[in-house]
């Protein structure tokens, strides 16, 4: 299991700097700081408070621990969906208010592009979390708790 998780984020990673060197971007286009802050930061602040550290610390040793029981399964699955709705959701709400201040501010040609790619940027930061972290985890603790119940 260890090793299709991280073959896949490998993959993942290669998919998307593949991407945007096709593209004809560089690394740096795709840092944004606020955007980093309200898609990867902000929703694991969020599940802190929520879960507290000790049940999102067993959340993702899940991945490492060979034989855990049900019910340590049974609320890393749904850690893990609480963490994609926090996570789409912030990075919806995000991507809004950016569109909102993208359309009041539309008499500023010149940061007219460079706003809608900030807006964009968050969606991204967000798929890339879903891809890279949420989505192995729920396969591989569904596919627990399937051979558990086999």
């Amino acid at each position: 299991m260890k090793i299709r998780y991280f073959t896949g984020l490998v993959f993942t990673a290669l998919v998307l700097v593949f991407t945007g060197r096709v593209c004809g971007g560089g690394f740096f286009i795709f840092i944004e700081i606020t955007s980093i802050l309200i898609a990867i930061i902000f929703p694991l602040v969020f599940m802190l408070i929520m879960y507290g550290r000790k049940e999102i610390s067993a959340s993702f040793s899940v991945l490492f621990n060979e034989t855990p029981d049900k019910k340590v399964l049974e609320n890393a699955k749904g850690f893990f969906e609480n963490y994609r709705k926090t996570e789409n959701a912030l990075a919806v709400a995000a991507f809004i208010i950016n569109i909102i201040v993208v359309f009041a501010t539309l008499e500023y040609k010149e940061t007219l592009l460079v706003n809608i790619a900030v807006a964009l940027i968050v969606l991204l930061y967000a798929g890339i979390i879903n891809i890279a972290i949420i989505i192995p985890y729920n396969i591989i603790i569904h596919k627990k708790i399937m051979e558990m119940e086999k």
